[in-house]
C-alpha cells in the first residue's frame, strides 16, 4: 500500500520536527502532489514557521472549515496545492480515539494525495501515539548533539507499541 500520510515526531523538545514536517510537506507539494500539513503540536512549530497563527480552540467540528492556503509571502516558494490545518484546528479532545483519528486522516485522504502531520514528542503525548497508529508511516526526529539516546530507544519502542510504521529517524 503507498504512504499517503505521516507523522512527524521527536524524541523531545526542541527537535525540529515542526520545521521537518513542513519541509517534508513543501517537498512533496513541490512533486505537484496536493498536500495537507496538519499542526497537531501544541506549540505550533509547524504553523508558525509558514507564517500563519494558531486557531483558538474551536467547538466547531471538521477540519475542512480551518483549512488555510499559504500567506502571499511564502506562496512563492511553495505551491497551490501545499494546505495548512494550523495548531488549533483539531482539538486534542478530537484526537484521543483512535476511530476519530482514522476517520479524519481516511476524510483528508479523499481531497489529498499526501498528509504530513507535526506531532508533540512521543513520549510526551498520547495523542502522538495514537496519530502514529492511525498515519501510514512514521518519521522520528533525533539531533545528534540533543537527544538522549534512551529517549531515542524508548520513542521507537512506544511508536512500535502502537504498531505504528517506522519508516526512519532524520
Amino acid at each position: 500500500n503507498p504512504i499517503r500520510s505521516v507523522l512527524v515526531t521527536g524524541c523531545g523538545a526542541d527537535e525540529g520536527v515542526g520545521e521537518l514536517a513542513a519541509n517534508l510537506a513543501a517537498a512533496f507539494g513541490r512533486s505537484g502532489r496536493k498536500v495537507l500539513l496538519v499542526d497537531v503540536d501544541a506549540t505550533g512549530e509547524a504553523t508558525g514557521l509558514l507564517g500563519l497563527d494558531k486557531l483558538a480552540p474551536s467547538a466547531t467540528p471538521g477540519v475542512r472549515s480551518s483549512i488555510r492556503s499559504l500567506p502571499t509571502r511564502f506562496r512563492s516558494s511553495f505551491t497551490p496545492s501545499f494546505e495548512v490545518a494550523p495548531q488549533g484546528t483539531v482539538t486534542i479532545g478530537d484526537t484521543k480515539e483512535f476511530a476519530h483519528v482514522e476517520e479524519l486522516l481516511a476524510r483528508a485522504a479523499e481531497s489529498y494525495e499526501m498528509i504530513v502531520v507535526a506531532s508533540a514528542p512521543a513520549l510526551d503525548s498520547s495523542t502522538t501515539l495514537t496519530w502514529a497508529r492511525a498515519a501510514d508511516g512514521s518519521i522520528l526526529a533525533a539531533m545528534r548533539e540533543h537527544s538522549k539516546r534512551d529517549r531515542v530507544s524508548d520513542s521507537v519502542e512506544s511508536l512500535r507499541l502502537v504498531d505504528s510504521n517506522l519508516i526512519g529517524t532524520v
